[in-house]
């Protein structure tokens, strides 16, 4: 009787190297909430606003996959290159979205009432502005997770994303695509869960804004 040892396949040798691909991705999520919260209230106004109107006017004119792929392919690649760029262009359409929002609430009676008692601007954005776009930034910090997943797995298919060896959906397409024919599943489930988690990352987007919005 021969004992059959299974061999184990390159994913799951690297699954010990997941967590710095979940840590990236939620880095991503965080700097982008941070940057909402630095640039994109838009209530204080004035020269830093308009500044950072012409900041994201500049990023919108910017081919953003295109610019990915030089930035990232001129720098050396590297997850958390990848990753720095993709914040960087996430906050253009984040930073509007988040502004225009908070424009919609300085002009209502709550704002002026708070600012009549004397509340400091900072607490009238935080404590009473926040809490009413919550459901937007909820909504688009789901959507940004999607979204940086589906362009993190196309960097690392075009190899300027994670490096050789570390467990990656679009890192899997690329080492696998020569074998399409031979074992189409070794392409089609990492393609796969790329659309799955997209879709079902934009569904719980558009839920979690009807729930809160509700």
């Amino acid at each position: 009787m021969s004992l059959t040892v299974p061999i184990p396949t390159p994913s799951a040798v690297r699954s010990h190297r997941r967590l710095p691909v979940v840590i990236a991705l939620a880095a991503l999520v965080v700097l982008v909430v941070v940057i909402w919260a630095v640039f994109g209230s838009g209530y204080l106004g004035g020269l830093v606003d308009a500044a950072v109107m012409r900041w994201v006017d500049f990023m919108f004119a910017l081919p953003g996959p295109l610019v990915a792929i030089v930035v990232v392919g001129v720098v050396g690649g590297g997850y958390w290159t990848a990753v720095a760029v993709l914040v960087v262009l996430f906050t253009a359409p984040d930073t509007r979205i988040v502004r225009s929002a908070v424009l919609a609430q300085r002009p209502l009676p709550y704002i002026d009432a708070a600012r009549a008692l004397g509340i400091s601007k900072a607490r009238i954005l935080f404590v009473h502005i926040l809490p009413n776009i919550l459901p937007i930034v909820l909504a688009y910090v789901v959507l940004d997770f999607a979204f940086a997943l589906v362009n993190l797995a196309g960097l690392s298919f075009l190899g300027l994303g994670v490096e050789p060896g570390t467990p990656d959906w679009g890192r899997m397409l690329f080492e696998n695509r020569n074998i399409l024919f031979v074992n189409p599943l070794g392409l089609l489930f990492p393609a796969g869960m790329i659309i799955v988690t997209a879709v079902s990352m934009n569904l719980i987007g558009d839920w979690l804004f009807g729930k809160l919005t509700q």
